[in-house]
């Protein structure tokens, strides 16, 4: 090698060691190498509490109002983290005590007189308390929110089973029900062509979830249920009573099942009940998935995962989706070369929970041929609204999966 070219290779070394220096400055600046911490904060804030106090005084009835708040908010977030079986065991705190858990809080909206304050509270908590809290009274509780899962709601009745039909007054419940603030969203079919194609009335009678693939794949989700009402006559053959049955099929093929009867209903009372029965399904549907996910603080395990580098702003962005990841206790960066990096991330769960989890910031777990790979996850897109009686011309895409098998701790 001449002069030169020897040179020209010492200035390429040099630019590509300048290079890869500059990176793992900036990369250092964002993600100290060595313990990082992601606590899902988004899980312990709870908005919109409303409150509506009056007192001798403007101010103390403002203090009165927050103290409510903080207990409502409390209780509003226990009850998201555990499943409803252990809401009676909930802990009842010392106002003190409940301020010790919390973060802070914001006002939405306010509203005073001289004696009285009506409020719309935002509460953040902290979430080594809250999960220590939970510990302490032997409560076992998940954090990582779900995919939103596809509800398939049949009602049957005295006139007949209904399922896609317009007059389905248990669609209907479902369809105006407020949005929760629970870990598990719920979604709707939109009730077209292509659904009752994918899914007719006889199939789903047989109540049998492998019949719901066609359905989630078309969705983009991974979890389905058929919830069932049932209005049935009374055993003594005097009114009637109604039934609610929730099968779901989760992410890997199981299958849960939940029925419980809510006793008497009349003709004039029937939206009542199903509304109450929707309630009901809903929280069935969320303790499933908490029972799947619960949180093992006495367990941490370590996950490595080969990141992929592109540019300075995606490390940004990984880092921001990173801290928002439910259940990562904390991570840190091993090794950083010129084109990846080799990241730990700790958890008290298993890697099926960190795989969700991880889904729900857009990022996936993909099977490298030593250690897991950690990618940005596309969104897949819902099928489009179609007009009504016409033929299902949007193939929606298929969510992309990760085998939940296999731990690379």
């Amino acid at each position: 090698m001449g002069p030169m070219a020897l040179r020209s290779e010492m200035r390429r070394s040099i630019y590509q060691s300048a290079r890869v220096l500059l990176l793992a400055l900036l990369v250092a600046a964002v993600w100290p190498v060595g313990a990082g911490h992601a606590d899902g904060q988004r899980i312990f804030i709870v908005t919109d509490i409303v409150v509506d106090e009056t007192a001798e005084t403007a101010v103390a009835a403002r203090a009165m109002a927050e103290m409510a708040g903080r207990r409502a908010a409390l209780t509003r977030l226990l009850k998201r983290l555990t499943r409803s079986t252990d809401w009676s065991r909930l802990p009842e705190l010392e106002p003190n005590d409940i301020l010790d858990l919390l973060k802070g809080h914001s006002v939405r909206d306010e509203k005073t007189s001289a004696v009285r304050y009506l409020g719309r509270l935002d509460f953040a908590f902290r979430p080594a308390a809250i999960r220590q809290l939970l510990d302490n009274y032997d409560l076992a509780f998940a954090e990582t929110e779900s995919t939103p899962v596809l509800i398939v709601p049949i009602f049957r009745g005295r006139q007949g089973d209904i399922l896609w039909a317009e007059d389905n007054p248990w669609y209907d419940v479902f369809l105006k029900a407020e949005e929760s603030d629970g870990l598990v969203p719920l979604m709707l079919p939109y009730r077209e062509l292509a659904d009752m194609q994918s899914l007719s009335l006889q199939t789903a009678l047989k109540a049998d979830s492998a019949d719901l693939a066609p359905l989630t794949e078309r969705y983009a989700t991974e979890r389905a249920a058929y919830v069932i009402a049932t209005v049935r006559p009374a055993t003594d053959e005097q009114g009637q009573t109604l039934e609610l049955k929730v099968i779901e099929r989760n992410e890997t093929g199981e299958e849960s099942i939940a029925t419980e009867d809510l006793g008497a209903v009349q003709d004039n009372m029937l939206v009542e009940r199903l509304t109450t029965a929707a309630v009901r399904a809903r929280i069935a549907i969320e303790d499933f998935w908490k029972q799947r996910n619960e949180v093992r603080l006495d367990i941490e395990s370590r996950v490595t995962v080969v990141v992929p580098i592109t540019d300075y702003q995606a490390w940004l962005q990984l880092g921001k989706s990173l801290d928002n990841v439910a259940g990562l206790r904390r991570w840190s960066v091993v090794q950083l070369g010129q084109k990846e990096a080799v990241i730990d991330l700790w958890t008290n769960g298993g890697i099926e929970q960190l795989r969700l989890a991880l889904n729900h910031e857009q990022l996936q777990l993909a099977p490298g041929p030593v250690d897991w790979y950690l990618l940005p996850r596309d969104k897949a897109a819902l099928p489009n609204r179609q007009q009504p009686a016409t033929a299902d011309t949007n193939q929606p895409q298929q969510t992309d999966t990760v085998p939940a098998t296999g731990n690379k701790s």
